[in-house]
């Protein structure tokens, strides 16, 4: 199993996961983002994570720091079927006085148990026992 997979399998479909259980699916657009990138050398692996930059604010409960704009309400109202219902503008008025429902409960706590330190740490220490048994088994054939 290389760094890639073990970085998919423990973070980004416990991630998706998450965002689906949360219902933070209307457009689909912060499930899609998740992705990773590897690059590999003879020396060296890596692999970088990417989510949209609001994930954070969602798992912490503070997105009225930094609320979206009203194209983007407007696409969120379509996605949820809810035009003629609710009006934009008063749904981005309420997100900068009240915050968002995520910003009232404190966040969403299954985002927080998959990106949280401990838990970065944990596939940290599943990736190096990973590489350090390829490099027994390495060392062996080369014997």
């Amino acid at each position: 199993m290389d760094l890639a997979d073990i970085v998919d399998d423990e973070l980004l479909q416990p991630l998706r996961g998450a965002i689906v259980a949360d219902n933070l699916v209307a457009t689909g657009q912060l499930r899609d983002s998740v992705k990773l990138e590897q690059q590999k050398t003879e020396t060296k692996e890596t692999v970088k994570v990417f989510a949209e930059s609001y994930i954070l604010e969602l798992r912490d409960g503070e997105q009225y720091k930094n609320p979206v704009d009203i194209e983007s309400i407007k696409i969120w109202i379509e996605a949820k079927g809810l035009e003629g219902i609710l009006d934009p503008w008063a749904v981005l008025s309420t997100i900068k006085t009240e915050g968002t429902t995520w910003d009232k409960k404190g966040g969403s706590e299954k985002l927080k148990n998959v990106l949280n330190k401990e838990n970065i740490q944990r596939i940290m220490n599943i990736a190096i026992a990973e590489s350090t048994k390829k490099i027994k088994e390495t060392k062996w054939l080369l014997r």
